[in-house]
């Protein structure tokens, strides 16, 4: 795969954002917002609702009440019939980077998360501001959205049911039985008076848990976006690391290395050297990748 970056200073980056969320806030009003406006509206919105959740659960990083060690104590106990009926069942994916059955795919290397290669997706980061990590990954098409985020857990002690449990205090949820077991279905609204159905999902494996958040139509059951982005969440792949990190506490992303594209076999004839990027694309970059976008989105200043 390749990827071409477009440098931009940030002065400039900031000042451009700025004059377009002024002129979509004109539009709000006016309500003539586009689809694809409505879409970083709902995202917006969805950042918010991801700081509400952080602060009422108490998840500052690093600040955890267990420690790893205490955690570590109760992996001495593991029952595994216990936590197999507690945890959802991981044979067709997502997968963890050990498992033996992981489909033989290529995928874009995101350090401890894999995804597969998709066309026409937009792809953005979620940066925290203060320590420069990337904390997430939204994944958007079609009008919805998956956001996915990757959290330490303990080996053999699932952390879904307590992370499920935190949301379930805040925006007036409802918890279903779903595709991947437990979910959370809420409603995020909109400036425009619209409201964006979302669903979460949480899925533990051997020392983490995914989360994904799904937008749009994607947290519809029954819709196409749904069984797409469904099918998506199982082809995951997570690369937990042997980085010492507390339960509950974000593993950080990393972002794509740039692979040089096929030079053009006439330039190659002509002599003319291949100038196109390599290297790892930089945080201050956006960049395409055949129909797929990439881009950076920094985040509110605390880690969620």
């Amino acid at each position: 795969m390749s990827f071409f970056g477009f440098g931009k200073k940030r002065k400039q980056r900031e000042e451009a954002e700025a004059q377009e969320q002024q002129e979509r806030k004109a539009r709000t009003v006016n309500g003539t917002l586009s689809e694809e406006e409505l879409g970083e509206a709902a995202q917006e919105e969805l950042d918010a609702f991801h700081e509400r959740e952080r602060q009422a659960a108490g998840q500052a990083a690093g600040k955890d009440a267990d420690s790893a060690g205490n955690w570590a104590d109760k992996d001495q106990d593991f029952d595994e019939e216990a936590y197999r009926k507690l945890v959802f069942d991981r044979s067709n994916g997502p997968w963890d980077v050990e498992d033996e059955d992981i489909p033989d795919e290529s995928y874009i290397d995101l350090g401890c998360l894999k995804l597969p290669h998709f066309e026409n997706t937009q792809i953005r980061f979620g940066v925290d501001q203060e320590t420069n990590r990337v904390m997430n990954v939204t994944l958007t098409q079609s009008g919805s959205s998956l956001q996915l985020t990757v959290l330490a857990a303990p080996r053999y002690h699932g952390i879904w049911n307590e992370v499920r449990a935190g949301i379930n205090q805040g925006e007036a949820p409802h918890e279903v039985d779903g595709t991947f077991g437990k979910e959370v279905l809420l409603t995020i609204p909109l400036p425009t008076g619209q409201e964006v159905p979302t669903r979460i999902v949480g899925v533990d494996g051997p020392r983490w848990m995914l989360r994904g958040i799904f937008t749009g139509q994607a947290a519809v059951a029954g819709t196409k976006d749904a069984e797409e982005f469904d099918k998506l969440f199982r082809s995951l792949v997570v690369d937990r690391g042997e980085e010492p990190v507390a339960p509950k506490d974000i593993i950080a992303l990393t972002l794509p290395v740039v692979q040089p594209q096929a030079q053009d076999e006439d330039d190659e004839e002509e002599g003319i050297p291949d100038a196109r990027p390599r290297g790892p694309l930089s945080k201050d970059e956006e960049a395409t990748q055949g129909h797929n976008i990439l881009q950076r989105r920094d985040m509110f200043s605390e880690v969620r």
